[in-house]
């Protein structure tokens, strides 16, 4: 059944076995699919579209989940937009973030907040890591607890384990791990750069070889 305990919640449009199916009090939300929005109790203005969307949401407000098990872990975490199958899948506590593609922000119990990704699998392991940003396939894939950075292109920033690191152009800055503040810009700039810092390199190829050296502009 469909808002099988609501008690005093309005406003609300279930449609699929055990959607909304723990909802009391909460109002204004939509679900649609095979317990899509589940567990919810009190949170309110939610949108969840897929099989298991937003299933284990309690008390998050204001999320939107289409695709299956999209944000399927979120708790109470708050605005978060996952998009795609596995969107958002492990964001828990975490607000404030955008998932738009499979298996994008697909850590373990994401807490960080205030990402943004649009893409196959990017910050697929991220963990307790805010504020990035990466668009394109693949990019910022490995990072977990990192903050800060920016990727965009093709693998930019791909193996990335450092923060404020800045990846534009195909497989940009693709093997930096813990190199801090270095800017890449064009197809492979930086690309075999490891644990260098304060570089930076506009250009295709620029700095291509470069691993350890810092301070290169």
């Amino acid at each position: 059944y469909a808002l099988d305990g609501n008690t005093t919640g309005g406003s609300n449009v279930a449609v699929g076995k055990h959607s909304l199916g723990a909802n009391t009090t909460a109002g204004n939300n939509t679900a649609v699919g095979t317990q899509a929005y589940f567990t919810n109790t009190t949170g309110t203005g939610g949108v969840a579209i897929g099989y298991n969307s937003l299933y284990s949401n309690t008390t998050g407000d204001y999320n939107v989940a289409l695709g299956q098990s999209a944000l399927n872990l979120n708790t109470t975490g708050t605005q978060n937009i996952g998009v795609g199958v596995n969107a958002g899948l492990s964001i828990t506590t975490g607000s404030f973030n955008t998932a738009v593609g499979a298996n994008t922000i697909r850590g373990t119990a994401v807490t960080g907040s205030h990402n943004s990704a649009l893409g196959l699998q990017v910050m697929n392991n991220i963990t307790t890591g805010g504020l990035n940003t990466g668009v394109g396939n693949y990019v910022l894939k490995e990072i977990t607890t990192h903050s800060g950075n920016t990727a965009i292109g093709y693998e930019s920033l791909r193996n990335n384990l450092s923060e404020f690191a800045t990846g534009v152009g195909y497989r940009a800055l693709f093997n930096n791990t813990s190199g801090l503040y270095n800017v890449a810009v064009g197809a492979d700039a930086l690309s075999s750069n490891t644990t260098a810092s304060y570089n930076v390199g506009v250009g295709k190829n620029a700095l291509l070889t470069n691993t350890t050296g810092g301070n290169n502009t």
